[in-house]
């Protein structure tokens, strides 16, 4: 007897990447982006706050955001908003996750590792924020966009840094980057 292969999962990112491509191609005039916020301290909603922000410029006009805010690590957040999502409404079409979906499974391991290592140096800079968001309307080459920001104040007012990219790997290696190079010459 042969083993039934499993169909390889794709890790919970690459899966909300989906979603928010299947919301914004949904129409001539749909808009759609996933949000991610971290902040350290104790501002309202930290460590991390993630959301879903989605709607039609079009004759119907329509608008919503899917918030999750307070939780410790990014990958509870992006479960956490998966699951609130998908009960709200019916957002995701034909997509859905196995019931055993790992929890651990919402990112790559070396994005885990780059985000926590980009969080871990902007703890010591507070007040600080950082606000990672992917926007399938804006070009393969800069669809995930990082800003550092002053939490005090609402982006683009507050932006200290702006980086953009391909994937979400790129956009929280050159905030690091900089910090590493501005520390270097302190």
């Amino acid at each position: 007897m042969t083993a039934v292969e499993r169909p390889v999962i794709p890790d919970g990112l690459r899966a909300w990447q989906a979603a928010v491509v299947n919301l914004w191609s949904s129409s001539e005039d749909a808009f759609a982006a996933l949000v991610m916020n971290w902040c350290s301290g104790d501002d309202p909603g930290a460590p991390w706050m993630v959301s879903l922000v989605c709607g039609d410029n079009g004759q119907e006009n329509w608008s919503e955001e899917v918030k999750v805010a307070g939780t410790p690590s990014l990958q509870q957040a992006l479960q956490k908003l998966w699951y609130r999502a998908h009960n709200h409404h019916d957002l995701f079409q034909g997509m859905a996750l196995p019931e055993d979906f790992p929890g651990d499974a919402w990112l790559e391991k070396s994005e885990q590792q780059l985000v926590e290592k980009l969080c871990e140096q902007l703890s010591s800079r507070h007040p600080i924020a950082l606000r990672l968001s992917y926007h399938p309307d804006m070009g393969l080459s800069s669809r995930w966009v990082a800003i550092l920001h002053d939490p005090e104040k609402e982006p683009p007012n507050s932006v200290l840094f702006n980086v953009s990219g391909e994937h979400l790997a790129e956009a929280c290696q050159r905030p690091i980057e900089m910090i590493k190079a501005d520390q270097t010459t302190e």
